[in-house]
């Protein structure tokens, strides 16, 4: 039943990365994941102030913001995910890929969603996954 539901809610489509985004948290989270948001230097667009903006980009650098950091970290049943959105034919940045790699290389799964749809069968086979280790 809970498949069914997920599937069904899948028809909604996102117009922009952000909107994705959101609709892709809500999805995780009503499954039960902690999502964390990481996407904090897109914040600073919004900050008009030049010099808020500046001190604002220090603070974060200094509090450990990082540049091609994912946007989102996933958090369930002891498993660590990170998840890049991109919308439409956006690519990575280099500081992405080699963000990226070195979590890769840490053995972290780390993943790029274009669609709504590539968040629900990810959470899909999570799941499947999890109850087969129980």
């Amino acid at each position: 039943c809970r498949r069914y539901v997920m599937v069904m809610l899948v028809k909604e489509t996102a117009v922009s990365e952000h909107d994705l985004q959101k609709q892709c948290v809500a999805k995780l989270r009503a499954h039960n994941y902690i999502v964390s948001c990481n996407d904090i230097f897109s914040g600073i667009q919004f900050i008009r102030d030049i010099k808020n903006k500046a001190i604002y980009k220090k603070h974060i650098q200094a509090m450990g913001g990082t540049v091609g950091f994912p946007d989102i970290t996933l958090l369930k049943n002891g498993k660590t995910t990170f998840v890049e959105f991109k919308f439409d034919k956006g690519k990575l940045s280099p500081e992405q890929e080699v963000v990226h790699n070195q979590l890769r290389s840490m053995g972290y799964e780390v993943l790029v969603w274009r669609t709504l749809n590539e968040c629900v069968e990810w959470v899909l086979n999570d799941l499947k996954e999890h109850s087969k280790k129980q």
